[in-house]
């Protein structure tokens, strides 16, 4: 989380730097609680168990989860919430299909008492999505519908696309946050722009 700034003098130069607060320190049922995330690159770089040790991952290579969801719910103990995050290298796809599969999941996990949690996919930058026609419009489209549906079932989510894309007017990935392929995401765009986000979900969900 951005903070204040701080000024340092090099060479007879003053140098403004930005610093990073702490986060506020977790709620103690949110640090005793089992998070799981299902999805599959984001997991790669993020390392979220440093900042998050309640919150592990199970990687899925493949939009269909169904059966990570089922084996998740066939546990003891549950889990107390799983967030559900799918990946941009997917896109596109049939969004009545992608929508049937995420409200079954959803069903399912409210039915066992857990709480869910839906992320927005990461959009892809502006060079990808000319390499991959439909792909950007194909996420767009997901993420809003990912948006109404939480809140017509009042629950988390976790805004990927929000945080990362260039602004309100130009969804596109930032290009500062993007590998070369411009779909997944370097090590810092995860410390800086998701690790902050994750908090104020995980405390609305389990908190």
């Amino acid at each position: 989380m951005l903070g204040s700034l701080k000024l340092r003098i090099g060479r007879g130069v003053a140098l403004v730097e930005r610093i990073v607060l702490p986060p506020a320190p977790l709620p103690v049922k949110v640090l005793t609680s089992r998070v799981v995330l299902v999805g599959a690159s984001v997991s790669d770089h993020w390392n979220v168990e440093v900042r998050y040790p309640c919150v592990s991952v199970r990687k899925v290579y493949s939009f269909d989860k169904s059966a990570e969801i089922e084996g998740l719910l066939g546990e003891r103990p549950l889990p107390d919430a799983i967030i559900v995050k799918e990946c941009a290298a997917y896109f596109p796809m049939d969004l009545d299909e992608a929508q049937g599969l995420v409200a079954s999941w959803l069903d399912r996990i409210d039915e066992a008492s857990v709480a869910p949690i839906v992320a927005t996919v990461v959009p892809v930058t502006r060079r990808n999505a000319r390499a991959h026609p439909g792909r950007l419009e194909g996420i767009l489209a997901y993420n809003d519908w990912i948006r109404a549906v939480a809140g017509e079932r009042s629950i988390s989510v976790l805004d990927l696309e929000r945080a990362l894309r260039v602004g309100d007017d130009d969804r596109h990935l930032d290009e500062r946050w993007a590998t070369r392929d411009g779909l997944h995401l370097r090590r810092v765009a995860y410390r800086q722009r998701l690790d902050p986000i994750l908090q104020p979900v995980l405390v609305a969900a389990v908190g």
